[in-house]
């Protein structure tokens, strides 16, 4: 497929918008045989499309950190539980 280059330099909203824009151009660009690539594409936006889900889809690399989640807690054997059952 040939790809197309969507330069974002002159784009400033960053909402609903935005996002309906480039994914009906990406729609398309698949429709005739090609692929949207985004180009100077800023943290902003890329965070909403990363948001939307989208980033996949419009060649946006994920620039969003895996969460840190807590530890998994202990799993109690049976002979540890505080308040037996009565």
């Amino acid at each position: 497929m040939l790809p197309v280059p969507l330069d974002c330099v002159q784009l400033h909203a960053k909402d609903a918008r935005f996002i309906n824009a480039v994914a009906r151009c990406c729609l398309t660009a698949r429709r005739n045989g090609a692929t949207v690539r985004l180009e100077n594409v800023d943290q902003g936006m890329g965070a909403l499309i990363d948001l939307c889900g989208l980033a996949e889809v419009l060649g946006v690399e994920s620039r969003r950190q895996p969460k840190q989640g807590k530890q998994p807690r202990r799993i109690k054997e049976e002979g540890e539980l505080r308040n037996p059952p009565a």
